[in-house]
């Protein structure tokens, strides 16, 4: 019986990944009810970083829509284009008619990795730096960035590509998935809820920018919701 349940734990880890950030590491099956405020059937697949950091008594829309969306708070300050963690979390609540969110979303164990490789307080993105206030390519981590888009378009998973890359500290899943979304790779700039063209120089063309951008929704991790590729250029 032992040996069928690690088994079937093994066949877990190769068939589902978390769902919240994707990995397959310490995954594992929890009931819904752990976390919501009203009792819920149902299990959900966590790895254990996301599971500690799991909110409890909360409404099913916050855990669903909030916590299993988005696995930082920059993810979810990026997808509303907005200057600070509570103002997105204001612009999500007026979306999903919900009053007040006294949970704050923390950082998976990925993302305290990516202090040494993203400049936290300037935002600097992974493969830039800041010369006379302007974004100027660092060339030894932008032939990293190339490399990160070459490879997800060869067919690589995300978290193939952080296992195969040598950095010091090691990248994460999560910091290789913003590099390949984030338009600043391609030349372009979000002012406020507009997408510009940048004054830097770009790392990717766009038009791999664009087939990554396709990709990643064709391979996106949750289907009840409709997605929408970022593509530059249209």
């Amino acid at each position: 019986m032992a040996k069928q349940q690690k088994q079937g734990l093994e066949d877990l880890k190769i068939q589902y990944r978390c769902e919240r950030c994707w990995s397959n590491t310490e995954i594992n099956l929890y009931p819904k009810s752990d976390f919501l405020l009203k009792d819920e059937k149902g299990f959900v697949i966590l790895c254990l970083s996301c599971r500690t950091a799991a909110p409890k008594e909360v409404e099913k829309v916050v855990f669903e829509d909030l916590f299993l969306e988005y696995a930082s708070p920059k993810e979810l300050i990026q997808h509303y284009h907005a200057k600070s963690e509570k103002e997105a979390l204001s612009q999500w609540c007026l979306e999903h008619k919900v009053e007040e969110v006294k949970w704050t979303i923390q950082n998976s164990e990925e993302d305290k990795i990516e202090k040494e490789l993203v400049n936290e307080e300037t935002e600097v993105p992974f493969g830039f730096q800041i010369n006379e206030g302007k974004l100027q390519v660092n060339q030894k981590k932008a032939d990293i960035v190339k490399r990160i888009y070459e490879k997800y378009l060869d067919g690589n998973t995300m978290e193939q590509i952080s296992r195969s890359l040598e950095c010091a500290p090691p990248m994460s899943t999560v910091l290789v998935r913003r590099i390949l979304k984030d338009p600043v790779y391609a030349g372009y700039v979000f002012k406020g809820n507009d997408l510009l063209k940048g004054d830097h120089k770009a790392i990717i063309d766009i038009e791999s920018f664009n087939s990554v951008q396709k990709k990643i929704v064709r391979n996106i991790r949750n289907p009840k919701y409709v997605y929408h590729p970022l593509v530059l250029g249209a």
